[in-house]
């Protein structure tokens, strides 16, 4: 009788992806409870897994954690929260347009109790080591706790790697030990307030350099912004026919330009609605004829104004060495009380053994492609085992979609899994490219392109051929209107909410 029920049981697996048996013969192991462990928890109770989660932390969040997390107290999103969402999880029509840290810590919890994933989180849990048994084919995690210091193991059919770029700070080579002054890194910078009547130096080139340098003013005597190139700001929102327009809502659009074409319609629009405060200092000025590939966007709403005020002053250098109370240059020295590193960070795996490492291809100095993957998902020799969030920018959307791919591949490998040669391939080639000076951001394509390759894999992109939705800009919600584990329902209700903002016409049911 046993062995008919377990006959029962395999064949009810390969029957169609929206009847799985909810079964909790298998299970999975999610490392991280930021968004992309979230929502890969989420994906795999939708296909019948048992799902444990370990978080290191004593909370969720991840990045978006208040305490434990790299955001400050003062952040804002730079998406809006139409592109800033899980598809089957809308904010509600009032919040903010650009949701705080706050807001986003407490949207993944209403998230966590929605779809009832706090009896699967362990916090305070580290995993220490992930090992393969060849001979039962499941994962062998080992952990330890705050409560239980002794290592324990446990074995798991599948696991899902979802602990974030975002692990250990990444610093420039300098004699730290010569300066008397403080150091600091973004990851820990929460407010302005340890820095109240300094002279305070801010480090570094992306988004985070620029908002906290806008941020620590309100406190410091004087700020200097210390870029090693030219930045173009432009504001979190643009005119566009006398509406207020999100810049994400601009360019997550389905004919996404590529980074090949000399001058394109993005490079076209960034220089056409760009910040009127761009020109205020040359460094804030690219001139389009030079450039013809689309620069980095960095988005500030206020930093223009500080340049132009002289609040914050840019220096465009590279720093040669630290002394006492001074930052060296080449020429010159720069006399400062405090430094914040905004240098970016070093991805971690610790709980890999080197021939698993070597396997990645594991590189922690490589800010774009630490691992080698295929789709940044995947790898061939790697069976049961995906990584989700491993993809430089945090798009919540582009997490969620690797999560449904990667739990529906594990329960339906024959419909959802790339051929060992599919993924070979594509490990070979970003192989080729990954140490070639940075062109564009990806080896995988742009939000818009990943996004719709990711959904197409799962079969959810069929809404993409509506021609209602040809103004609308590429929101997670869209991949909610078909495909496994679809809702209809609160995909329209989603995508409408957009609409409405932008003044399209809604959907009907």
């Amino acid at each position: 009788m046993r062995y008919i029920i377990n006959i029962l049981i395999l064949l009810c697996f390969n029957i169609g992806t929206s009847e799985f048996i909810h079964s909790k013969n298998k299970t999975i192991a999610i490392i991280g409870a930021g968004p992309s462990g979230l929502a890969s928890a989420k994906s795999a109770k939708e296909v019948g897994l048992d799902v444990t989660i370990f978080e290191a932390n004593s909370d969720i969040g991840g990045l978006w954690n208040p305490i434990q997390g790299a955001t400050w107290n003062t952040l804002n999103t730079n998406l809006s929260k139409f592109t800033c969402n899980f598809s089957d999880f809308p904010w509600d029509s009032h919040e903010s347009l650009f949701p705080s840290r706050n807001d986003m810590y407490y949207y993944m919890k209403s998230y966590i109790n929605h779809f009832e994933l706090s009896p699967c989180i362990k916090l305070n849990t580290t995993v220490t080591n992930l090992i393969r048994n060849e001979l039962t084919n499941k994962w062998i995690v080992s952990y330890n706790s705050l409560t239980n210091p002794k290592s324990r193991k446990k074995s798991f059919d599948f696991v899902i790697v979802a602990s974030g770029f975002f692990s250990k700070p990444k610093l420039p080579n300098l004699n730290f030990n010569k300066f008397k002054g403080s150091i600091s890194h973004s990851k820990y910078y929460k407010t302005a307030t340890p820095y109240e009547g300094k002279v305070v130096a801010v480090v570094g080139g992306a988004f985070s350099a620029v908002e906290i340098a806008s941020d620590v003013y309100k406190k410091a005597t004087k700020v200097y912004h210390l870029s090693s190139r030219g930045l173009w700001i432009a504001p979190r929102c643009i005119k566009v026919l006398g509406r207020s327009i999100p810049l994400d809502l601009i360019f997550f659009h389905e004919n996404e330009p590529t980074s090949s074409t000399p001058l394109t319609l993005y490079s076209q629009l960034f220089h056409t609605y760009r910040s009127s405060n761009q020109d205020v200092v040359p460094y804030l000025t690219i001139e389009l004829s030079k450039n013809p590939k689309p620069p980095i966007l960095l988005t500030s709403d206020i930093y223009p104004e500080l340049i132009k005020d002289e609040r914050v002053v840019m220096i465009n250098k590279p720093i040669k060495d630290l002394s006492e109370h001074s930052i060296v240059f080449e020429d010159d020295e720069l006399e400062v009380d405090a430094i914040i590193f905004c240098t970016g960070f070093c991805t971690q795996m610790s709980f890999f053994n080197e021939e698993l490492l070597d396997k990645l291809s594991f590189d922690p100095q490589n800010f774009l492609y630490p691992l080698v993957l295929h789709e940044s998902v995947f790898h061939p020799n790697l069976p049961n085992l995906a990584f989700v969030g491993m993809y430089r920018r945090s798009y919540i959307g582009i997490m969620e979609l690797q999560a449904r791919w990667a739990t529906l591949a594990f329960i339906e490998p024959e419909k959802y899994l790339p051929s060992k040669e599919t993924m070979q391939k594509s490990i070979e080639e970003l192989m080729k490219q990954r140490n070639l000076p940075p062109g564009p951001q990806s080896f995988y394509g742009g939000y818009t392109t990943l996004m719709k390759k990711l959904a197409k894999t799962i079969q959810a992109d069929s809404i993409l051929s509506d021609p209602r939705l040809s103004e609308c800009p590429i929101i997670p919600a869209m991949f909610r209107m078909s495909g496994p584990f679809s809702k209809p329902e609160i995909a329209i209700k989603s995508i409408n909410q957009c609409l409405k903002y932008l003044g399209l016409p809604l959907l009907d049911r």
